[in-house]
């Protein structure tokens, strides 16, 4: 009679234990699944989210040449992206041509630092060895009650005319 007790509790053990790798093997899938958009819809998809986070209308005839995103368990997110685009007029606003070394250190440090959680592939980091223009925002939040909140969000922009293409860094820091 007892090792049918026994048999039982264990058989509940093991039942948990199997629900439970289950359930966190469903969230780990639905965290970082892959990204199966097709290239217009991932490119609509971004400039639809930039156009309400950042107040840019990103040219329509981007062709995303490679793409990255990470969310940490606290909220945090990092997204970095390159892209070909082809319209000139885009970069006559807010952009300027001067070499930027703040700029060039902050992206050589914090891609591989923050590009190590993302597994960015390093032939696309930028190149500052050529020829760029470049554009930077810094999005702070205050509440409603005048309070600035822990809430920080950083974009920086770089195109490089010699190969159009735009690369996207941005750093989207959650209120804690």
């Amino acid at each position: 009679m007892t090792s049918i007790i026994k048999k039982s509790k264990f058989g509940w053990l093991i039942g948990i234990g199997i629900f439970v790798l289950l359930f966190v093997g469903l969230l780990l899938f639905i965290e970082f699944r892959p990204d199966c958009r097709s290239n217009e819809q991932y490119v609509a998809d971004y400039r639809e989210g930039f156009l309400a986070n950042w107040g840019i209308d990103l040219p329509e005839n981007m062709r995303k040449i490679y793409g990255k995103g990470f969310k940490d368990f606290i909220g945090d997110r990092f997204r970095y992206a390159v892209f070909e685009v082809n319209d000139g007029e885009f970069f006559s606003n807010g952009f300027s041509s001067e070499k930027n070394e703040e700029l060039e250190n902050y992206i050589a440090q914090e891609l591989p630092e923050k590009g190590g959680t993302l597994r960015i592939n390093r032939k696309y980091f930028p190149d500052f060895d050529k020829e760029y223009i470049w554009r930077t925002e810094v999005k702070g939040f205050v509440t409603e009650e005048g309070i600035v909140s822990a809430r920080k969000w950083e974009l920086s922009m770089i195109y490089f005319p010699e190969t159009s293409e735009l690369v996207i860094y941005q750093y989207l820091m959650s209120s804690r």
